[in-house]
């Protein structure tokens, strides 16, 4: 019976591990800077080629569909095509270390942003951005394989709310609004089950790519920010009285931003509301500095266990 539970387990996991990749392949390749998605969709192939076939097969179907029906530009998937041939010909031959490979998909799309006659200035940076997702992306195959909290460290962390925080990026061509309620709903999750430390290195990130793809979101930023330090000043447990905070800590923002009370009120209304309708995970995740640090938690729990099945079979040993 417990492998017949265990087997389902793992499908349903292998299932979900399917659905969320080409879930995330697809609002990646919503997201553009300078007209380009290559710098999201190229390191999230790569995250792809750690994780196996499954991902590959995945990320392909996403591209597809936003090929058919998003206009995504077919230099994109062929680029990563190109990508998978030449590290399954280093992988084959064993010519290229595991460490050469974000260096050789970088080279790859600076060639690509060269090719797109962009002007040096932009090659670089976008170049230079790629790179940047790439090594942020490493840290989670063993996440997205697995799919265990266990796993989770504070850099893992921060590079999962990277990803989160890009795939909420892929609605702001659609709807402003939306896009801000999402952003604001995970920064309020995050406050109550983890805290700002994990959070704020990607929030930093994501608003300079939110200021490279529009300057006008220079005021949504800022109502981001300015409200977080906050946080920092009140140690607070409850959904309530965290929420309550939120609200009142965008007092201030009208001295700083152009703030409009029918466009930033609803928002920051909207997204305390469904916040406290969120439901609350009891046992709180304890993340770790180091994977070292779960692997020695991992064996003292194993000899604990083993220690606690021998002292029971001796007691009842000597019951008997």
């Amino acid at each position: 019976m417990e492998l017949t539970i265990s087997q389902r387990k793992t499908y349903k996991i292998k299932y979900q591990f399917v659905i969320y990749t080409c879930i995330i392949s697809f609002l990646f390749s919503l997201v553009r800077i300078d007209t380009t998605c290559l710098l999201f969709t190229l390191p999230f192939f790569y995250l792809c080629f750690l994780c196996g076939y499954y991902a590959l097969l995945s990320y392909s179907i996403g591209m597809i569909i936003s090929i058919l029906f998003f206009q995504l530009p077919v230099e994109i998937f062929i680029i990563s095509f190109i990508g998978f041939i030449v590290l399954e010909f280093c992988q084959l031959f064993q010519s290229m270390k595991a460490s050469y490979v974000p260096y050789l998909l970088t080279l790859i799309a600076g060639i690509y942003y060269a090719y797109c006659q962009l002007d040096l200035l932009t090659t670089l940076l976008l170049t230079i951005l790629t790179y940047t997702n790439i090594m942020i992306f490493s840290y989670l195959p063993p996440l997205f394989i697995h799919s265990q909290s266990q796993l989770l460290t504070h850099e893992r962390m921060k590079a999962l709310s990277t990803v989160i925080f890009i795939c909420i990026m892929s609605l702001l061509p659609y709807s402003r609004e939306m896009t801000m309620i999402l952003m604001r709903i995970f920064i309020l999750g995050m406050i109550y089950h983890q805290c700002l430390d994990d959070l704020l290195p990607s929030l930093f990130y994501i608003s300079m790519l939110m200021l490279l793809i529009d300057t006008g979101y220079k005021d949504d930023i800022l109502t981001l920010l300015i409200p977080l330090f906050f946080f920092y000043m009140f140690q607070l447990k409850s959904k309530w009285a965290i929420a309550s905070l939120y609200l009142l800590s965008h007092v201030t923002l009208p001295f700083f931003v152009d703030f409009s009370y029918t466009y930033n009120g609803l928002i920051i209304v909207t997204s305390a509301f469904i916040f406290l309708l969120m439901p609350t995970i009891h046992q709180k995740i304890i993340l770790s500095s180091s994977y070292e640090e779960i692997t020695i938690k991992q064996q003292i729990t194993k000899q604990v266990e083993s220690f606690c099945h021998l002292f029971e079979q001796m007691t009842s040993l000597f019951n008997q």
